[in-house]
């Protein structure tokens, strides 16, 4: 293990460079993420989309997973879906036959 020896620099000074650091990082990653949602496409929340299709947040959780509507993700948390994605997906639902046949 090697060990690192500094005189001359106070622990405020050394907080101080974390810090500012820290704050480069998390400035670069904030632009990145804007920058992965392109202006002209409208996304919409995950709260508006279970109200566009007038199903529940745990519905819309499940289409996700099953792969049938893809949500985009924006930063850690974050879940949007394309505003195109959801129209083609009720077209796509709105155009499936009952599972009995009868449509």
């Amino acid at each position: 293990m090697t060990a690192l020896y500094m005189q001359g620099i106070s622990i405020s000074d050394i907080e101080a460079l974390i810090k500012k650091a820290v704050k480069e990082v998390l400035s670069e990653q904030s632009l990145t993420e804007h920058k992965e949602l392109p202006s002209e496409t409208i996304y919409l929340s995950r709260k508006e989309v279970s109200q566009m299709l007038k199903v529940s947040l745990v519905s819309l959780n499940n289409w996700a997973n099953s792969g049938q509507l893809i949500p985009f993700k924006a930063g850690a948390k974050r879940v949007l879906y394309k505003k195109e994605d959801v129209e083609n997906f009720i077209l796509k639902i709105n155009s499936k036959p009952f599972k009995d046949g009868k449509n």
